[in-house]
């Protein structure tokens, strides 16, 4: 197969099955963590509770960070919108990428969301500096099971999580991951359909290979 194929076009083939995967994970990691969510209701008062509601709190937010992660990836991938590119090391060119974009046929203005809460837990040392100042600090890892209102001192939390809507913010910046779900759902069969048309381009050119020698 690989030998019908440009260089090029592997590539394409290479991100594709990249994107896909990474949205696979993130969707992976998004039902583990409304598991732990669906825990996050004390029982009763006991020194056991308190310390399963902290295990349980925990897991939601190391979930969220892996999915943000995925997405991070993800949305590197299709945008090449990512940390600086390490010297001396080729990535995808704009016409590759382009490339990519029309096989996968999605939305004009389809976006992957929380971009904005992925670079603030990269950059989260400029986050925790202003926030552990004296008289600055309002706390961290906070979870609802409503939506958490828009007030100042919910603004300075560092990081919160409510269960219904199911909604992650960082100081005050909040991200939907019900929607950032259906976005990864929607790019990850995309790219598995892009892919397959990649494959089925393949076996179309080693066929009339295959007839060429034939003949």
């Amino acid at each position: 197969m690989a030998d019908a194929l440009d260089a090029a076009t592997l590539v394409e083939l290479s991100v594709l099955s990249a994107i896909e995967l990474q949205c696979e994970w993130a969707v992976e990691h998004l039902r583990i963590l409304k598991g732990h969510a669906g825990k996050l209701q004390m029982k009763r008062g006991t020194r056991q509770e308190w310390n399963r509601m902290f295990a349980e709190r925990s897991a939601v937010f190391r979930e969220i960070q892996s999915v943000l992660t995925c997405a991070a990836i993800t949305d590197s991938l299709l945008t090449g919108k990512g940390p600086p590119r390490p010297k001396g090391l080729e990535g995808v060119s704009k016409a590759q990428r382009a490339s990519i974009r029309a096989k996968l046929n999605l939305p004009p203005d389809f976006v992957i969301p929380g971009r904005p809460q992925r670079n603030a837990l990269i950059h989260i040392e400029e986050r925790r500096v202003p926030w552990s100042r004296p008289g600055s600090m309002r706390g961290d890892m906070m979870t609802s099971p409503t939506r958490i209102p828009d007030h100042p001192g919910n603004r300075q939390t560092l990081r919160a999580f409510s269960v219904n809507p199911l909604e992650f913010q960082i100081l005050g910046e909040r991200c939907n991951l019900d929607d950032l779900e259906a976005s990864l759902q929607l790019l990850r069969h995309a790219a598995n359909r892009a892919a397959d048309g990649v494959l089925a381009e393949g076996n179309a050119k080693l066929s009339a290979l295959d007839r060429a020698v034939r003949s």
